[in-house]
């Protein structure tokens, strides 16, 4: 629950518009522990700015989060209208994507590496506008240093520039040089 991984800001990190972010691992527990957990964050901890955005699952009822900003500083979230259904100690994965001109979330989960997507509840309206760009470091399996670690293994990351768009991050700890950064 202490390990986490990091890159530095970047062009190919630092996506404004639609994005569609996917997390696949096998967590000790998948949210309802009453431990916050973030999966992946372009942010730094909570409540301290400038920020982007950042996934995580609450600790209390199974649901997505995602808090996010348009200017850096103003927090926005958004949470799933239904809970996810993946067992702890089980390899699963969740994901969300975001359509900047609407604002619009959709969340999934997968069962089968990361393959096939099940939508989770309905779409959330969130605020419209291209997402804010930082130069807050990536991190994958906290939201920063150390805060709201995941307990359990996250085996790929990946962000995408356009909703089933293009690749623009791909993290794979098998290639990791370092014991915590990426490139």
């Amino acid at each position: 629950t202490s390990s986490y991984f990091s890159t530095d800001d970047s062009a190919a990190n630092s996506i404004t518009g639609d994005i569609d972010v996917r997390v696949f691992g096998a967590l000790t527990v998948w949210g309802a522990d009453g431990l916050a957990q973030t999966l992946i964050a372009k942010d730094p901890q909570v409540g301290v700015n400038p920020r982007d955005w950042d996934l995580y699952l609450d600790g209390t009822d199974n649901k997505l989060n995602v808090e996010y900003s348009l200017d850096g500083t103003s927090s926005l979230s958004v949470i799933s209208t239904a809970a996810h259904t993946l067992t702890d100690g089980v390899q699963g994965a969740l994901r969300f994507t975001r359509v900047a001109s609407t604002g619009v979330f959709t969340f999934y989960q997968s069962t089968d590496g990361m393959a096939t997507w099940t939508q989770i509840g309905n779409t959330v309206a969130g605020t419209a506008g291209a997402l804010a760009d930082t130069n807050r470091s990536l991190v994958v399996g906290a939201a920063s240093v150390g805060t709201n670690p995941t307990g359990g293994r996250i085996y790929r990351a990946q962000i995408y520039s356009g909703i089933n768009g293009t690749l623009a991050v791909d993290f794979n700890p098998n290639l990791s040089t370092s014991a915590q950064t990426f490139t």
